[in-house]
């Protein structure tokens, strides 16, 4: 999956992608285009989150390292959400 951490939409290369074994796919127009949506996999995935065999991808960074989190981000070295904590 990808996007646009820093600004701008990434696009990656599908020749380098091939290359090193790696299938691209747009998650998010694949996600958009179901059809019903995607009510059904919220539904889903809070589910998972409430029976414990979901654990969201969570970051946190003290509220002093905001500029940390924030190179993290627009470097791409992050996965799931970021966030600050007071």
């Amino acid at each position: 999956m990808f996007g646009s951490a820093a600004g701008e939409w990434f696009f990656p290369d599908g020749e380098e992608a091939a290359a090193r074994g790696v299938t691209v796919h747009d998650g998010i127009g694949h996600l958009l285009g179901r059809d019903g949506g995607v009510a059904d996999l919220r539904a889903q995935a809070l589910e998972a989150a409430v029976n414990g065999s979901l654990t969201p991808a969570v970051q946190a960074f003290p509220l002093g390292s905001a500029a940390e989190a924030h190179q993290a981000l627009e470097s791409r070295n992050t996965m799931g959400k970021v966030i600050l904590v007071p």
